[in-house]
């Protein structure tokens, strides 16, 4: 339904019952409520995807870093073992301090999506409200603007 035909005219304002308003109000507030649930569906989708997207790539990245340590620990003697030791040290160090901080970003991405959906089951409890309201409103004054038109 369009916006054209959301809007009534005087001519039918005067013929349309209370039930119709109210059909027509349920009708727009779904709408916002239903493109507002697919937001929200789209946003987790996309924080899902970068998620695993990006955890892959690490995992990946550290896989080959793990790997290059391994070989070049087989191939120098043990005079090198003290300096491949002191080195994969700092490099666990270094993942120690990148999980820590990746693992930080993932937590406040899980909370900006729980406050997204905070705020959406908020303006869908509102709209839920402004419908009942407005049926309340519609029903108790409907006698008085359908009179005339009877």
């Amino acid at each position: 339904m369009n916006t054209s035909q959301n809007t009534l005219t005087s001519s039918q304002q005067k013929h349309t019952s209370a039930p119709e308003l109210f059909r027509i109000t349920q009708e727009i507030i779904w709408k916002k409520s239903k493109n507002q649930i697919e937001n929200l569906r789209q946003l987790c989708q996309s924080t899902r995807r970068s998620v695993v997207k990006h955890s892959k790539n690490y995992l990946e990245s550290f896989k080959e870093l793990s790997q290059s340590i391994q070989k070049s620990i087989s191939l120098y003697s043990k005079g090198c073992l003290d300096r491949l030791t002191d080195l994969f040290k700092q490099t666990q160090r270094y993942i120690s301090s990148f999980s820590s901080h990746y693992l930080q970003s993932l937590t406040e991405t899980s909370h900006n999506t729980q406050a997204v959906t905070n705020t959406s089951m908020n303006h869908l409890e509102e709209l839920g409200d402004l419908l009942r309201n407005t049926h309340r409103i519609l029903s108790k004054y409907s006698g008085i603007f359908f009179k005339k038109s009877e």
